[in-house]
């Protein structure tokens, strides 16, 4: 497996940024695993802390681990605000089809996230259901962009979620509009007990259900912590590449 680290200028966030990308043996191309960091993250987590390259060794996938540092992963409405979603979805998805060896096919993608990447890859695939085939949350902030109640009140977290528009950001809003029929997504959702962000992924599942939505609901022991994530990552990971037939 080749591992690769990638700089480049982003139109759309005006900077230099980077991502990881993980590329293995085999005959391309290959399906892709778009795996999304949380809040204190950055590419690099996922080989520092959790040995991604074992979790995806000979699986046959090519896994894509961007930097959006403190963005939730969305298009911040404010005057000057950075429109990372659209950053996700269309640019570092483009570079990644220009470059390396992946099938450029919605039924060939997925999203899995942790905390604000485990929203950011809700958001993503709730918003384009055209790109995404499979999505995976873990410990995902569901309330982001849904209800902000006593969640970051006084730094840059809560004022970008207060700032967002409902119908763009909040899942549980953009799972009511999607024709499941017509669009079908391969959903996972996990979360601890005693994870701070237990309630809002249970009342996000619950949502689901009364949608009639078929998804993945994984509830555990654990809080929101590396020692959970430890365990519940290679698993979120191991489910979206079955369901890419990795």
């Amino acid at each position: 497996m080749a591992r690769h680290l990638v700089h480049w200028r982003s139109a759309l966030i005006g900077k230099i940024t980077t991502m990881e990308v993980l590329v293995p043996q085999g005959e391309p191309p290959f399906p892709v695993v778009y795996l999304l960091h949380g809040l204190t993250g950055d590419a690099t987590v996922w080989t520092r802390f959790q040995n991604v390259e074992r979790l995806v060794e000979d699986r046959g996938v090519v896994l894509v681990m961007p930097s959006a540092d403190r963005s939730f992963y969305a298009n911040d409405p404010r005057p000057g605000g950075l429109p990372y979603l659209d950053y996700l979805t269309q640019e570092i998805r483009g570079e990644v089809e220009r470059v390396f060896p992946v099938v450029p096919d919605r039924a060939a993608r997925a999203c899995v996230g942790l905390s604000m990447g485990g929203y950011g890859s809700l958001l993503a695939s709730l918003r384009h259901p055209e790109l995404y085939a499979v999505a995976a949350s873990v410990s995902g902030s569901t309330y982001y962009g849904h209800d902000m109640t006593g969640r970051h009140e006084n730094d840059d977290v809560g004022a970008l979620g207060r700032a967002l528009r409902r119908q763009c950001n909040d899942v549980f809003y953009l799972a009511e509009q999607l024709d499941w029929n017509v669009t079908p997504l391969a959903l996972r959702i996990s979360c601890g007990t005693e994870d701070h962000l237990w309630d809002t992924n249970l009342a996000f599942h619950e949502h689901l259900t009364g949608l009639g939505v078929p998804h993945e609901w994984i509830s555990h022991a654990g809080a929101h912590d590396y020692g959970t994530w430890d365990v519940q990552v290679p698993l979120a990971l191991d489910w979206a590449m079955r369901q890419l037939g990795a």
